[in-house]
């Protein structure tokens, strides 16, 4: 596959990752639309450095954001009011959440995620507990029933 179609198979995950980065819901939102734009034209511009094509979209539109929020650029929008994880999201301090969708949303392993974020594994692994202790008190708005429990197939009484 050439490099071109190797960026546009990539661009569904790293839009989905942005746009969980900047507001905390998949809806369409332009703030995180430019952020990709801007990575995917980065690496159809320059040749991306070998290696794992997503983590460079990651690590791209992560700097971007931080150099945008640094900046004073475009500030992203507000979440929808009845959005409880998107208002949590949020309100998790940015390095916290950027390491909780890297691996929550982006699929990426502890190795990798911390390649991504400059840091070491262990530091990226207390941002994660920190992350995900801020969201654990939210409830799912759904409960699921429990499922009916079977016994095992070899305790079955055979007639």
């Amino acid at each position: 596959m050439a490099v071109g179609e190797d960026v546009q198979a990539c661009a569904p995950r790293i839009r989905q990752f942005a746009r969980a980065l900047v507001v905390g819901s998949p809806a369409s939102d332009p703030f995180a639309d430019g952020l990709v734009r801007a990575a995917l034209d980065a690496a159809a511009c320059e040749a991306p450095p070998p290696g794992n094509l997503d983590a460079y979209l990651a690590s791209f539109v992560i700097h971007k954001y931080r150099d945008r929020l640094s900046g004073g650029g475009s500030s992203p929008p507000s979440p929808a009011p009845f959005d409880r994880l998107a208002r949590r999201l949020l309100t998790i301090p940015l390095y916290e959440r950027e390491a909780l969708l890297l691996i929550v949303a982006g699929g990426f392993g502890y190795a990798e995620a911390a390649k991504i974020l400059r840091v070491s594994r262990e530091v990226l692994v207390a941002r994660l507990g920190r992350a995900r202790a801020a969201l654990g008190d939210i409830a799912p708005t759904r409960r699921v029933a429990p499922r009916a429990k079977t016994p095992p197939a070899y305790l079955r009484v055979v007639k």
